[in-house]
């Protein structure tokens, strides 16, 4: 396998961020992986998970996990080219021990690292309806986790019960905590007397269309105008068609995909209508 730099330059502060990544598209199924799926919490469990923390009285908080994928342990024997930068030596490679950025099993092999990490560290247990959500119990408290790939969330009755388990998780990997704000999209708004939530993260997505929002999600309709450009017809000139269009539909149809998973229906039922004509 062959590998590459990925320089960024993040402001306020100023920081030169590296990372070094494999070229995954590079890699042959069967040989340098096999399953590649990884399971991720649905958001309708985590809108049950905040229903339960509002009629239970539970105190909530979540986590990111630092470069997540860089602690996934490997079942595959996958040698690498020396990166660029580090004295190289005829005949020898680098033998992956751990994944790297880049490769197509990354993602599950971090799943697996961390979930059989957090099931024998800790009484948390998956459930039968979502494996990405959690479940025990500590000195007969109820606590639940949520993970999806890097970002998780932890809830509890006692603050206490809620460090310990971030200690734990802090022994094992490298994270940074915060109060339940913003997760996964979703805006929560927790005062004395209810929980909101608000998607307003949305409106870059719209924002990409000059689509305008209307008062309760009551979306203008967009206009979509798809044509095939075609010459005189001749046996010898092809049907053109205008990139544009093509690049809005495959656009809006990520769109559509992405609000399926957040279960807008109002939305996904004023761009199917419009999409459709």
């Amino acid at each position: 396998m062959k590998s590459k730099w990925v320089f960024k330059l993040k402001s306020n502060p100023t920081i030169y961020k590296a990372r070094l990544v494999v070229k995954g598209f590079l890699q042959k199924y069967g040989i340098d992986y096999e399953e590649i799926f990884s399971p991720v919490c649905r958001y309708e469990s985590i809108r049950l998970l905040i229903s339960i923390k509002a009629s239970e009285g539970l105190l909530a908080k979540q986590f990111d996990i630092k470069t997540a994928f860089l602690n996934g342990l490997l079942d595959e024997e996958i040698n690498m080219e020396i990166p660029e930068g580090w004295p190289k030596e005829e005949g020898k490679v680098c033998l992956l021990r751990k994944s790297l950025y880049g490769l197509k099993q990354a993602p599950r092999t971090w799943n697996k690292t961390f979930i059989e990490f957090i099931t024998s560290a800790t009484p948390f247990r998956p459930i039968s309806a979502d494996s990405s959500i959690l479940h025990g119990q500590i000195n007969s408290e109820k606590i639940y986790l949520a993970i999806y790939v890097d970002d998780g969330l932890i809830l509890a009755r006692n603050s206490s019960t809620i460090n310990s388990i971030l200690n734990i998780i802090n022994g094992k990997f490298k994270i940074t905590t915060r109060n339940l704000e913003n997760f996964l999209g979703m805006e929560i708004t927790d005062d004395q007397y209810e929980i909101s939530i608000n998607q307003n993260s949305l409106r870059k997505f719209l924002k990409i269309f000059t689509w305008k929002i209307a008062i309760q999600l009551q979306f203008r309709s967009p206009q979509f105008h798809f044509r095939l450009q075609q010459k005189q017809q001749t046996t010898e000139s092809p049907i053109k068609i205008s990139s544009a269009p093509c690049f809005l539909f495959q656009e809006s149809l990520d769109l559509i995909l992405h609000l399926l998973s957040l279960k807008c229906l109002n939305t996904i039922h004023a761009l199917q209508k419009n999409i459709s004509k």
